[in-house]
């Protein structure tokens, strides 16, 4: 069995996630932006062009996989507190399985909240190896 991981690598840091994390957003199509308005007689404007960046990218994990530790949230949480942070690199499992990485140049989504995680089994202090649910927003920049 081959163990699958994405990684998120920012400069020196490498963030290691689950590879069974679900890319929930994959197939919304996202290449055409719309913007519309409605004029003073009533008349609806429509303006489309198509969009070279901003992809959605949203990773979350499930009821039964892509858990991680309270350690990894804490490393994305450090990324996340960078303000204006560099492009980090997303690198994804390809298929077939070990056929490679399908890499994308990514910022976090904050306008809809970069991160969100909730401890598995409560636990009072939690503990760096307590496990998590994750929902992670990326998006693509080039």
């Amino acid at each position: 069995m081959t163990d699958l991981t994405i990684t998120l690598t920012s400069g020196a840091t490498v963030v290691t996630l689950p590879g069974d994390l679900q890319w929930v957003d994959e197939m919304t199509p996202w290449k055409v932006a719309q913007v519309y308005e409605t004029t003073l007689t009533g008349a609806l404007l429509i303006t489309e062009s198509a969009r070279l960046a901003g992809r959605p990218i949203t990773l979350q994990s499930g009821a039964d996989f892509g858990w991680v530790q309270r350690s990894v949230i804490e490393q994305l949480q450090a990324l996340i507190d960078v303000p204006n942070g560099p492009v980090m690199t997303l690198a994804l499992p390809d298929y077939p399985v070990g056929s490679g990485t399908r890499d994308f140049s990514v910022r976090f989504r904050r306008d809809t909240g970069a991160i969100e995680s909730a401890q598995l089994k409560h636990k009072t202090p939690p503990a760096p190896t307590d496990y998590y649910s994750l929902v992670l927003r990326l998006m693509q920049v080039s």
